[in-house]
C-alpha cells in the first residue's frame, strides 16, 4: 500500500492567544467524535496527548516535520 503522504513535510502552527495543552486535548475528543472515530481510540490517546500538549503562550510556535522513513517529530519554542 502507497503511503498518504510519500514525502516529508513540515507543518507551522503560529498562536495567536494563550490557552492551556489540555484545551488542545479537549478540542482533540470534539474533532474525533465529529469524525466518528470509535470513543475507544480517545481513551487510548487521551493521557499521552495531554503529556505532549504544552501550554501556549500568544506568539509560540510549533512545527510538525514529518518524514515517511521516520515519522514524525514536533518542535516547540526551538
Amino acid at each position: 500500500v502507497e503511503p498518504l503522504y510519500g514525502s516529508p513535510l513540515t507543518l507551522e502552527l503560529i498562536y495567536k492567544r494563550d490557552f492551556a495543552g489540555s484545551d488542545i486535548v479537549e478540542e482533540t475528543k470534539r474533532q474525533f467524535d465529529h469524525q466518528g472515530v470509535a470513543p475507544s481510540v480517545y481513551k487510548t490517546w487521551k493521557k499521552p496527548l495531554l503529556e505532549i500538549f504544552p501550554d501556549i503562550k500568544e506568539g509560540d510556535r510549533i512545527f510538525a516535520n514529518f518524514d515517511p522513513k521516520k515519522g514524525i517529530i514536533f518542535y516547540f519554542r526551538g
